[in-house]
């Protein structure tokens, strides 16, 4: 393959308190379960068997990526730029990768630039400045509260 442009794309990143979204997916990626089906993944394996690639040239530029926090209930998204992304000659040192494998390269890659200093530094300035709005957790509490009182009196039959 001579070139792939990615261009601008946005990108979530979620984050638990173990995991995240990317490290789900190469944890898939290294079992061989990257979304191929199992023929593929079996003849991907294999020494030799499917197609090989070699990228020339890959290229990820104008990208956002935002981190989907749930903050109190409510959904809250903070976004950094993503660092460009300038790869060459993916698999050319060993004759060619099957997909799944080029596939891990760039996807490395890109773990990389989310998780590096200047995106984690961003994304904790903009959380910093996040203001949690509690008003509507009393008032949702209190309706709760509500239903299950008057669910509670039906069984009474009150």
């Amino acid at each position: 393959i001579d070139r792939i442009e990615v261009l601008s794309p946005q990108l979530t990143y979620e984050r638990t308190a173990k995991t995240d979204n990317f490290q789900s997916i190469l944890s898939n990626i290294r079992r061989g379960q990257g979304g191929g089906s199992s023929t593929t993944a079996s003849s991907s394996k294999g020494s030799g068997g499917g197609k090989k690639l070699i990228i020339r040239d890959f290229l990820l530029k104008g990208g956002k990526v935002n981190l989907a926090a749930s903050m109190l209930g409510q959904s809250k998204a903070i976004s950094s730029d993503l660092p460009e992304i300038h790869l060459t000659n993916i698999g050319e040192k060993k004759g060619g990768l099957n997909p799944d494998e080029a596939f891990k390269v760039i996807f490395d890659e890109l773990t990389k630039r989310i998780n590096s200093p200047d995106v984690m530094s961003a994304f904790s300035e903009q959380f910093k400045g996040l203001k949690l709005d509690t008003s509507g957790l009393e008032q949702g509490a209190q309706k709760e509260i509500k239903a299950v009182q008057d669910k509670i009196k039906g069984l009474l039959g009150n």
